[in-house]
């Protein structure tokens, strides 16, 4: 049903735009930290 605020055209399509591809990368940031950290961890766990 999100998909609805996208398909119907407003004045602040590109801000709400921006703000969800801003959340979105801030979440992908995240999850790319945690999972090369797991990674480490797992590694290093391996390694040692």
């Amino acid at each position: 049903s999100s998909n609805l605020n996208f398909a119907s055209p407003s004045a602040n399509a590109g801000s709400t735009l921006g703000g969800v591809g801003s959340n979105l990368f801030s979440q992908l940031k995240h999850l790319i930290c945690l999972y090369f950290s797991c990674n480490v961890y797992f590694l290093q766990n391996i390694c040692l």
